[in-house]
């Protein structure tokens, strides 16, 4: 699946491609946004189905992604994330926390 950026770098194909999949991202319930770093600007509408995100088939340009890094899909209550091998792992730190960024494992794990 392809991103959406809201940049001059985004997409792949014409404008029309690029509209069409932004307009989805947004109609989407739920997505995934880049918010820092090389990438920012990128976002990926959410759905069902585990959709892979990473350096792999042109998603991210990011060096410190790996190829597959991370995994998403919406479920009741929220967004479901886990590592897909990524080489250094993959950390979140839930919303008003302080304390450290946990690692997340090859188990789904539920974001609010």
């Amino acid at each position: 699946m392809a991103g959406v950026r809201s940049d001059a770098r985004g997409g792949d194909g014409d404008a029309a491609g690029r509209e069409g999949l932004a307009t989805a991202t947004l109609r989407a319930a739920w997505h995934l946004a880049v918010v820092g770093g090389p990438d920012t600007g990128w976002c990926l509408p959410l759905g069902p189905d585990a959709t892979t995100i990473g350096r792999g088939g042109g998603t991210l340009t990011d060096p410190s992604v790996s190829r597959r890094h991370l995994q998403a899909r919406t479920r009741r209550g929220g967004v479901q994330v886990r590592d897909a091998g990524s080489a250094n792992g993959t950390r979140w730190r839930p919303p008003g926390r302080l304390r450290p960024a946990r690692r997340l494992g090859r188990r789904w794990r539920t974001v609010p």
